[in-house]
């Protein structure tokens, strides 16, 4: 009988690593006698590799298992180009009729329709067809109920001409359920999680998302590893090493220590973030503005409004920004901040890519200001609203941060209707309506956050007066002028802490004179 092997998905570049590393490596002698062989698309030979002296690493690729029918002695790894070549996907949205109401309820045409969005968000994908089944009670082995798989089977390979794969859009399958669902439809499935994580590979620029990604990746990973495989012990056809450890084992233990490096890098920069955080509190004492909110609702194109940065490129796409962006600007008063772009939320977020993206979303927890973007045009913004609130309350924030956000909706411009909603902030990012009264609101919210208040100050012209206020942190010069009939004074438009104040007036007493206002 042969043996179950697991079958390794690996890209072309990881193959390389893979080889490099073998190659360098001392143990290359066929002690062992068991070769690993793989292939490549460029290469139609055969490389042989001792199993033990691998080091499995990945990058985009995926793991999958299956059963090994060519009679290898080994573990094989064929290269599929998954994840690089485009995709022609059938969309099916499950639409389940038991279990308890999920709150806020999203009709399953419009998760449907954020499903096809995911898709196309990934270059050179594309849906060919896109169904709602219904599911009354979930299978363990299909998803979906026995009657129901038979006519989706029939009907995924009717279609194998025109499509390369089938997208379910429930948060995760089980690796039972992806591994049954795959062979019956024998064609590739993807759950959200894997959708997800492929935009997210392609969003990754910086070293920090590149690794946030991956080690969000690697319990889906081990996950896929979880099957038969698991009970089979190397021996003839399959050893790898001794007392007993079968090849399955092997691979989580791989990425477990995989795990552990991308951590400590992790670890290494967020120290170095943490360290920047409190060097930029030092030494420029901004207040920190971070805008939130579900993904495309066009919180970038509303920070370049804000900031009047035009450097800032917004994009019509799901998950444009992965890192955060820091961006200055000025509010009414005069008052500079710092505005904070972040990664765009959306409903059934994986909590592995919450928790990986943590770093990035410190900027949200450490933030003085929420301003919260929702795009008043989409049929589910209530939803969405609440799936971001859901979001940032995981983050444990500061209760007051919460309290305080300034809520705006955003592409008002598009509304084919008047709103039924008078008390809340209508504007357009694009347009710039409702542009002032958002500064306004944020203007009051900083001030109130940061116990600031704007103040008219009279010092001596030919005093250090001045020249403390201008160089000194939580103090904001504003606007200077000689003071009305008196030529050796001049009158001080500024923005002081309290705490300021205080010290302004102990250090200069009765030779300053100042008074709030506005």
């Amino acid at each position: 009988m042969k043996a179950l092997l697991p079958t390794l998905t690996m890209s072309r570049e990881v193959l390389r690593q893979m080889h490099r590393y073998c190659i360098r490596a001392d143990w290359m002698r066929r002690k062992s006698g068991l070769l690993v062989q793989y292939h490549t698309a460029s290469h139609h030979g055969t490389s042989q590799i001792p199993l033990q002296t691998l080091s499995i690493k990945y990058s985009s690729s995926m793991f999958h298992t299956g059963i090994d029918t060519r009679g290898a002695k080994g573990p094989q790894m064929h290269e599929t180009q998954t994840t690089d070549d485009a995709h022609k996907l059938l969309v099916i949205q499950p639409e389940f009729k038991s279990g308890p109401v999920e709150k806020p309820y999203v009709p399953a045409a419009l998760k449907l329709e954020e499903a096809v969005a995911l898709v196309e968000a990934i270059s050179g994908w594309e849906v060919k067809y896109q169904r709602i089944e219904a599911i009354r009670e979930v299978h363990n082995k299909y998803l979906f109920g026995t009657g129901k798989i038979k006519e989706l089977k029939s009907d995924v390979r009717s279609l194998r001409k025109s499509v390369t794969g089938v997208f379910i859009n429930t948060p995760t399958l089980t690796p039972l359920q992806h591994r049954c669902l795959a062979a019956i439809f024998k064609s590739e499935v993807f759950d959200r999680f894997g959708i997800v994580l492929r935009i997210f590979k392609e969003r990754a620029h910086t070293k920090e998302a590149k690794l946030q990604v991956q080690l969000a990746e690697i319990p889906y990973l081990r996950g896929k590893l979880s099957d038969g495989t698991e009970g089979h012990q190397r021996g003839a056809a399959g050893r790898m090493g001794g007392g007993g450890e079968t090849s399955v084992m092997a691979m989580k233990a791989s990425l477990s220590r995989r795990q552990k490096r991308i951590r400590t890098e992790l670890d290494d920069i967020r120290s170095r973030q943490k360290a920047e955080r409190e060097h930029r509190a030092r030494h420029t004492g901004l207040p920190i503005v971070a805008v939130v909110g579900y993904t495309n609702t066009g919180k970038t194109t509303l920070i370049r409004t804000l900031t009047l940065d035009d450097s800032l490129s917004p994009e019509d796409k799901l998950f444009a920004t992965l890192d955060s962006t820091v961006h200055a600007g000025r509010l009414p008063c005069g008052l500079k901040v710092l505005f904070v772009d972040t990664i765009g939320f959306i409903s059934d977020l994986p909590h592995e890519l919450v928790e990986s993206f943590v770093s990035t979303l410190e900027d949200v927890i450490n933030a003085d200001v929420l301003v919260s973007v929702t795009d008043v045009c989409h049929p589910q913004s209530y939803a969405q609203r609440a799936n971001v609130l859901k979001v940032l309350s995981q983050l444990n924030p500061r209760q007051r941060l919460l309290d305080d956000m300034v809520e705006v909706f955003n592409k008002a411009d598009m509304l084919t209707m008047p709103d039924s909603s008078p008390d809340r902030l209508l504007i357009s990012a694009t347009s710039g309506n409702g542009i002032p009264e958002l500064q306004e609101r944020i203007e009051t919210a900083v001030l109130s956050a940061t116990h600031q208040k704007r103040w008219r100050i009279i010092v001596p012209a030919n005093g250090a007066q001045l020249s403390w206020l201008h160089h000194t942190q939580q103090a904001t010069v504003l606007d200077v002028k000689l003071q009305e009939g008196l030529e050796d004074m001049f009158e001080v438009a500024a923005i002081l802490s309290d705490t300021v104040a205080s010290k302004f007036r102990a250090k200069f007493g009765n030779s300053v004179q100042l008074h709030t206002h506005g």
